[in-house]
């Protein structure tokens, strides 16, 4: 019969382990169930997290955001020339993976 079943004084609930356990003075302690173990960070997240927080991609996330409010500039009425919806296009599918991945690596 095992218990790890503790009070919050520190001793045994199970009458039967308790009584097992009164006459051998400290037993208690060697069958106290161990400390939960430390949580262990990956390497993903580290790496994520040192990317995330660094000037460098800070820096490059601000730079696309002032190329996306560029080219949501360029959409103007009348419509513009053919190469003009073209390019706003490419850029707005490059844009939109570039802020997924941004969400992705800041939330991991």
């Amino acid at each position: 019969h095992e218990c790890h079943v503790w009070n919050m004084k520190g001793s045994l609930v199970c009458s039967a382990c308790r009584a097992r356990f009164s006459s051998r003075r400290g037993a208690l302690k060697d069958i106290r169930p161990a400390s939960p173990p430390e949580p262990v960070v990956s390497r993903w997240k580290e790496w994520a997290n040192m990317i995330a927080f660094s000037p460098v991609f800070e820096g490059f996330i601000m730079f696309v955001i002032f190329c996306n409010v560029v080219t949501l500039g360029l959409d103007y009425y009348p419509p513009p020339p053919n190469h003009v919806v073209r390019f706003n296009t490419m850029s707005n599918y490059v844009f939109t993976f570039v802020f997924v991945t941004e969400m992705i690596v800041l939330n991991v």
